[in-house]
């Protein structure tokens, strides 16, 4: 994960490959399956389609396997189907296919646990940048601005993805008037 997060996605690659093949991969379906994701995503920031996909299909059939039930340390415990279902909307929208990143992100947000509050904005702030590269600006700008209130500031991974929306916003749709509400909107909430 801290290659990926340090664009190093060879490193990510090699790192993942090498985590499939623990005893705690091989043993847990559950771990299997978030190899198998930290693999598609590290695949698709490459641009490696196939090789993510393929990745995508593993941790399904992995996690499909696991049993949810199972106590897990923290560092796995978040893992949940709906995780797998954001990672994949993550994939998705890496390798171009914003429609099938935003189905993906919608199943990943209605399966998230309730306690999951960070996840549920993080997802919602990527299922805003899908629909800004389907051009649907009005539901991005709204999808958007329900990660945002002004009384609970948002995570770093979540503010970065909102100036990515903003930039993307911006790039979709220069002077026009859903542009300048959301550069509004977020004037009213610094």
């Amino acid at each position: 994960m801290l290659a990926g997060q340090r664009g190093r996605y060879t490193d990510a690659i090699a790192a993942a490959e090498a985590c499939a093949t623990t005893r705690v991969s091989r043993a847990d379906p559950l771990s299997s399956s978030l190899t198998h994701s930290r693999l598609a995503l590290a695949a698709s920031n490459l641009g490696d389609r196939t090789r993510a996909q393929r990745a995508l299909e593993r941790a399904t059939v992995a996690l499909d396997r696991a049993d949810l039930t199972m106590p897990r340390p923290p560092s796995v415990a978040f893992y949940t189907p709906g995780e797998l279902h954001g990672l994949s909307g993550l994939v998705h929208y890496r390798l171009g296919v914003a429609d099938e990143a935003e189905s993906h992100t919608h199943r990943c947000l209605a399966q998230l646990r309730e306690d999951q509050h960070r996840n549920r904005a993080y997802y919602r702030a990527h299922a805003a940048l899908t629909q800004v590269a389907q051009g649907d600006l009005d539901q991005a700008v709204s999808t958007a601005a329900s990660v945002v209130a002004p009384s609970d500031a948002p995570s770093g991974r979540v503010t970065h993805l909102l100036q990515a929306f903003t930039s993307a916003l911006q790039q979709a749709a220069p002077g026009t008037a859903v542009n300048r509400d959301w550069k509004d909107f977020l004037r009213t909430v610094d």
